[in-house]
C-alpha cells in the first residue's frame, strides 16, 4: 500500500483536518471528498489526455513510468521507489 492509498482510507474512515506527508515535506487535507470514487469513459477521453497516448501500448508499468518520465513527468512511483532506496 502506497502513503497515498493510505490517505484514500484514512479519508474513508472519516479522518478530517490537515496531515504532513512526504516526510512532513508537504500536507494535504483529509476530508470526506478524499474517499470518493468519480467514473468516467476512458475510451471517449483517451484523444483530449496526453498522458494516456504516452503510455499507450506500454508493456508493463516501468515502460509506462519511462515513459511519463521522458515527457519530464514524475510519478508517485518515482517517489515510492526514491523513498524504498532511502531506507
Amino acid at each position: 500500500m502506497t502513503e497515498a492509498s493510505l490517505l484514500v482510507a484514512r479519508c474513508a474512515r472519516g479522518e478530517v483536518g490537515e496531515t504532513p506527508i512526504r516526510g512532513g515535506r508537504r500536507s494535504v487535507q483529509l476530508s470526506p471528498i478524499g474517499a470518493a470514487c468519480f467514473l468516467f469513459d476512458l475510451p471517449a477521453a483517451a484523444a483530449e489526455l496526453p498522458l494516456v497516448a504516452a503510455v499507450a501500448g506500454s508493456e508493463s508499468i516501468g515502460a509506462a513510468n519511462d515513459a511519463l518520465n521522458a515527457l519530464g513527468v514524475g510519478t508517485e512511483l518515482d517517489y515510492e521507489e526514491l523513498r524504498a532506496a532511502e531506507r
